[in-house]
């Protein structure tokens, strides 16, 4: 998994509201919208200011601004982020030693 950059993948495009999705949206299915399935390529991104992880259906990076901290530059990653996660995880030190977390003094 860490090497696919890439997949093909079966997704849904609605024309009338100009989305390509990877399930066909219950609100479209119950307005009749006119949808089309296709095979595109799905690429996964990282997010460089905040590291989310996210995914582009058919495009070379999201379309949209990052959801958590509204970034706009993205990075190519592949599919497997487990590794990546590790190396931000603080390491917790154990000690012996108790302290107060509120000093009441």
């Amino acid at each position: 998994m860490q090497s696919v950059m890439s997949q093909n993948t079966t997704c849904h495009i609605c024309h009338e509201c100009n989305y390509t999705l990877e399930r066909q949206p219950d609100t479209c299915r119950s307005m009749g919208h006119m949808t089309t399935r296709a095979t595109v390529k799905k690429t996964w991104h990282r997010c460089k200011k905040c590291r989310l992880h996210t995914t582009a259906l058919g495009r070379k990076e999201p379309a949209v601004s990052c959801v958590r901290c509204a970034g706009s530059e993205w990075e190519r990653v592949s599919m497997y982020k487990g590794a990546e996660l590790a190396e931000l995880t603080p390491k917790l030190k154990i000690t012996n030693e108790k302290r107060r977390i509120y000093d009441k003094s």
